[in-house]
């Protein structure tokens, strides 16, 4: 969403209000959002201030099963600070809901607190089943290690 801001540039104390929606991917984590808010010419300054209002779909970090979050906040930037410019007069909205909602965003979801996430081996969901893996699968890397325990075990046995 684009916002021609030539008409308040050079009039201090005027606004121009708007809405729309932001929607946006990154990586795994898609955004649906509406906004509404305002750009004034405060002494020479453009704030823009604003309310997002969000859905956030992605994934749990445990099970990967598909989250669908609500997301709230506001947004406070001013034009040439903040890392908000414009592109001549124009005013991309898109651009500061998108970095305000990575901003926002926590750095993993569960699904649940209790989630039992999915079986290493054969990638079951442990939360609907338990699977049929072996208990004791052992990395490769550290046979040796169990070869000693066995042969210790039967050392002991013998004696």
């Amino acid at each position: 969403m684009n916002i021609d801001l030539l008409s308040i540039i050079n009039n201090v104390g005027t606004k121009i209000d708007f809405e729309g929606e932001v929607n946006f991917t990154d990586n795994e984590v898609t955004v649906n959002s509406n906004v509404t808010g305002q750009v004034l010419n405060f002494a020479g300054r453009l704030e823009v201030s604003g309310q997002v209002n969000a859905t956030v779909k992605t994934l749990c970090a445990r099970c990967l099963t598909m989250l669908s979050i609500p997301l709230s906040f506001n947004i406070e930037e001013t034009v040439g600070e903040d890392e908000v410019n414009l592109d001549g007069t124009i005013l991309d909205i898109d651009d500061i809901v998108n970095k305000n909602v990575l901003v926002n965003l926590s750095i993993k979801y569960l699904c649940s607190e209790d989630c039992k996430g999915i079986c290493s081996n054969c990638g079951a969901d442990l939360n609907v089943s338990k699977c049929n893996c072996e208990e004791d699968v052992i990395d490769e890397r550290f046979a040796a290690l169990k070869n000693l325990l066995i042969n210790k075990q039967q050392d002991r046995e013998v004696d």
